[in-house]
């Protein structure tokens, strides 16, 4: 799920699919969804508004390729092969960057399979390089955290990587000047994205960090639908669980 304002609406997109790609809209904040679009090119990973020359412009990636919308979401236009012409799964996620010196805007990065690729506009992309079988990246503070399944890598320049090995890595984000990874078992976290502390805790795949009536609140889930909420980070509650529905994302909305 990604969200963003398109004038003075507030967008949320769900993205996702299998042999299809598909994209879902809400304007309400997600209490209503619409189908915008259902394509033939393949499941999406994710998607994230970027600005580009001062308009909002929401891409996608996913199964070796890319698109873009010039409309909030309700179309997808220069949908094209992009990633790994040889083949592969594609990539799995993309989040807007302020690292880069980049005069015309900020620098979208994606992380997959076979590595790490960035653009300004969405539709040309760099050649996917350094870690490989990445599925979740976060920015902050001049850098970026990609994780996959059995390694962190941290970067300032989306160029050269620093690689740690790790094990059952389930997702990373940016929260109160802080990334935070979280895993099997345990969290790990840093106040500059290269030196972490780890710590016990519940199990989590996913994880998102929000403001609810004033307050911090952190919500988890891990597969096969276990929730978890905190109003700390450190001590956490167990919540509804149903056993049949994996929770693919998080993301917390502002309120009106």
């Amino acid at each position: 799920v990604c969200a963003g304002r398109v004038g003075d609406q507030s967008v949320v997109l769900a993205v996702g699919g299998s042999a299809q790609g598909r994209v879902l809209r809400s304007v309400d904040g997600g209490v209503t969804w619409e189908t915008t679009s259902v394509d033939d090119d393949g499941w999406i990973g994710a998607c994230t508004f970027l600005e580009v020359e001062g308009a909002p412009v929401v891409l996608f990636v996913g199964s070796a390729r890319s698109a873009r919308s010039l409309d909030g979401g309700r179309t997808l236009v220069d949908k094209t092969t992009r990633f790994f012409p040889g083949g592969g799964w594609g990539m799995r996620d993309v989040e807007v960057v302020d690292v880069i010196d980049n005069a015309g805007g900020d620098v979208a990065v994606a992380v997959g399979d076979l590595g790490v690729s960035t653009t300004v506009d969405g539709i040309t992309w760099s050649e996917p390089s350094g870690p490989q079988r990445l599925f979740r990246v976060a920015a902050g503070k001049g850098r970026a955290v990609a994780i996959g399944f059995s390694v962190r890598a941290t970067s300032a320049d989306l160029v050269s990587w620093q690689e740690t090995a790790g094990n059952n890595l389930g997702d990373v984000i940016f929260a109160d000047d802080t990334f935070l990874v979280v895993g099997d078992g345990f969290r790990q976290t840093s106040s500059n994205g290269v030196d972490f502390t780890t710590t016990n805790q519940p199990a989590m795949s996913r994880v998102a960090v929000g403001v609810v009536d004033g307050s911090r609140v952190y919500v988890g889930a891990n597969f096969p639908d276990q929730r978890r909420h905190s109003v700390d980070g450190v001590t956490w509650e167990s919540g509804a669980r149903d056993d049949r529905n994996a929770i693919d994302d998080l993301l917390f909305l502002a309120g009106p």
